[in-house]
């Protein structure tokens, strides 16, 4: 998916997080913020390292965080070309074959 415009992005965020989201740009950054009063109910399960990283990746300009996100995919993918290799070499070891009864 390719992101036109910060309207955008925050649009496909709203519908990927479920969350009522105001959106902005400020010193060439953007930033994202519920327009809750109260924490959504995830951000509870969040550790300090998940938060840090949140902060991280709000801090990165429109085109980075695109960079990131073209990143994970590649990375997803090459993921799931090695789980395929290593599914079809179980199946030629029979190492995944069920027990018979």
């Amino acid at each position: 998916m390719e992101v036109k415009t910060l309207n955008h992005l925050c649009s496909v965020l709203k519908i990927l997080t479920g969350l009522h989201l105001t959106c902005g740009r400020s010193n060439n950054c953007i930033y994202f913020q519920p327009i809750t009063n109260s924490p959504p109910k995830w951000m509870a399960e969040l550790e300090s390292e998940d938060v840090e990283m949140l902060k991280e990746l709000g801090s990165l300009t429109t085109a980075n965080l695109m960079e990131k996100v073209k990143g994970l995919q590649n990375l997803a993918y090459q993921l799931g070309l090695e789980e395929s290799r290593e599914m079809t070499r179980g199946k030629f070891l029979n190492i995944l074959e069920r027990p018979k009864k």
